[in-house]
């Protein structure tokens, strides 16, 4: 999770702005996911996305058994996912025949070693590219330190 809306957090918003506060799960990939509801479940959200929670053999959880959020589907039609792990986990609850997440916990945050010694986030790697007329991208960091990075330019695109 980029960022976890605090219960402490939470307070303050709803104090301050008079008014409830909503937390939403997004992903790059599938956009909204679920939304905070009173109980701290999180209700899934787009009828065209199916999210499980599946263990490492990617079976799927017994309700209630934390395992990794998986989704299949969405609302872009040019990225079909099909049984996508998200790396995130929580526990899958079942309400009134609708289903919500618990207790999400997000993966850890992927960091580059540098020469200088600070670790750089891979966000700030991707806002680095984002600017340029790329089609594709990838930055692969080995044992030894030594970074590679593909490119696939757009067609057209300045050398």
């Amino acid at each position: 999770l980029a960022m976890r809306l605090t219960p402490a957090t939470r307070a303050r918003l709803e104090s301050h702005f008079a008014c409830p506060v909503v937390d939403v799960y997004s992903t790059t990939e599938t956009g909204p996911v679920a939304a905070s509801q009173p109980d701290g479940t999180m209700a899934i959200l787009q009828p065209r996305l199916y999210v499980e929670v599946v263990d490492e053999r990617g079976a799927g959880c017994a309700e209630g058994e934390v395992g990794t959020v998986t989704v299949t589907g969405g609302m872009n039609p040019f990225l079909p996912l099909v049984r996508y792990r998200v790396g995130d986990t929580a526990r899958m609850s079942w309400s009134g025949g609708r289903p919500s997440l618990v207790d999400l916990s997000g993966r850890p945050v992927v960091r580059f070693r540098s020469g200088s010694g600070p670790r750089v986030p891979s966000l700030d790697v991707a806002i680095a590219l984002q600017g340029l007329a790329l089609r594709r991208w990838s930055v692969h960091q080995h044992a030894d330190d030594a970074v590679v990075v593909s490119i696939q330019p757009e067609h057209g695109a300045a050398d």
